[in-house]
């Protein structure tokens, strides 16, 4: 088996012949850096994820609660701590840019209104 690089991804050092052929990292501390780096980028991710869906389930319960098509109040919204910020995107639906969910896509329109989309 042969290394795809004899460069260190966390320095770009050479990586010494003794080292692993799995290894692709020139020394231990490098290694454990590394790792600690993949660790704290898997548990933002995570926590995004659970930011997302949580998001997504407010959306789901307002659109249950109200009839399907309807433009609800903002207030409906802050009142259950709705994270503005996080998305998957953003897709052209009918005219409006809307934010990506999971299951759902929202606009927030200049009176203060949102308009929610289920999505296919």
């Amino acid at each position: 088996m042969k290394r795809e690089s004899n460069l260190c991804v966390f320095c770009g050092g050479k990586i010494p012949t003794s080292r692993s052929l799995n290894s692709n990292t020139c020394c231990d501390a490098h290694s454990y850096e590394l790792k600690k780096n993949n660790q704290l980028e898997y548990a933002r991710n995570q926590a995004a994820q659970r930011e997302l869906l949580r998001s997504d389930e407010i959306m789901h319960e307002l659109r249950s609660l109200y009839n399907r098509d309807c433009h609800l109040s903002t207030e409906h919204l802050i009142k259950r701590n709705f994270n503005w910020v996080v998305n998957k995107g953003e897709i052209t639906i009918a005219g409006y840019k809307a934010k990506v969910l999971i299951r759902y896509a929202y606009c927030l329109l200049n009176d203060q209104t949102i308009y929610i989309w289920k999505l296919l």
